[in-house]
């Protein structure tokens, strides 16, 4: 590993962990703000303190929000959502290409490999689409050859965008 590759993890590193502190300090000051308007609420329910409320309450939304939204580790969650109408134990799949791993073994052919695609499936627990508990990861490597055998549904679908582009593009110039 060279110096600028551990450099560059070091700054990713200290980077999310600054966001993640940001995202906890504007989470905790959403909850503390929605509080503090309770009491305020509780001790004088005059209606110019409801009507107060209903600002520091708009406050404290927009607090917990934006907390949520700069945590990386809320975010990540987020990004795996699923329909909204999801509850329950839910199993998933992501695709995504790795290089230069410590050299990984193909699930298929078994035979080492320092890049290809990885495959990432998991079990987790989903309230109205959001992933709320993760009950088991697991990783498959497949080879460069191995795995493009497992995704035809995706090259069917490059092929099928590919053949509509050239019959537009020759549809066009026909009617020119």
């Amino acid at each position: 590993m060279t110096d600028s590759t551990s450099a560059v993890e070091l700054a990713d590193s200290v980077s999310e962990f600054l966001y993640a502190l940001t995202g906890w300090i504007l989470l905790v000051l959403g909850v503390f703000v929605l509080f503090q308007t309770g009491v305020n609420v509780a001790t004088d329910p005059t209606m110019s303190s409801v009507v107060s409320a209903i600002g520091g309450v708009i406050v404290s939304l927009l607090f917990v929000l934006f907390g949520v939204f700069v945590n990386p580790r809320f975010r990540r969650r987020l990004d795996r959502r699923h329909s909204i109408t999801t509850f329950g134990y839910t199993e998933t799949v992501d695709d995504d290409i790795f290089q230069e791993s410590a050299g990984e073994t193909c699930t298929e052919c078994l035979e080492r490999v320092d890049q290809g695609r990885i495959r990432r499936y998991r079990s987790e627990f989903v309230v109205a689409g959001l992933p709320v508990y993760t009950r088991s990861v697991g990783l498959n490597h497949y080879c460069p050859e191995c795995g493009t055998e497992h995704i035809p549904d995706h090259d069917a679908g490059r092929d099928r965008a590919v053949d509509e582009e050239q019959s537009t593009a020759t549809t066009s110039v026909e009617r020119n």
